[in-house]
């Protein structure tokens, strides 16, 4: 299959050592994957049931740490700009 690179992301592990992911689509079947450098880890999925999944986990991540960026970032009267 012919998988072609949209975008790539840094992210670093609870040791501290950073690691990329590429977020790559299949032009012959119309998937899309995120998979490491490495080719070790990767996760595929089809277009729309991908898409409801990222929405998922965006949302149950952001619920996840809300308290952690207040906590960090603090609040303030307009909640629109700085409360998560």
């Amino acid at each position: 299959m012919n998988w072609v690179r949209i975008n790539s992301y840094k992210a670093m592990n609870a040791e501290g050592e950073v690691e990329t992911y590429h977020l790559e689509r299949c032009v012959e079947k119309d998937a899309f994957r995120i998979i490491n450098d490495f080719g070790n880890n990767s996760l595929e999925f089809d277009v729309i049931p991908g898409y409801e999944m990222i929405k998922k986990i965006k949302n149950d991540y952001e619920k996840e740490i809300e308290d952690d960026l207040n906590r960090l970032y603090g609040t303030c009267e307009n909640e629109d700009n700085y409360h998560w």
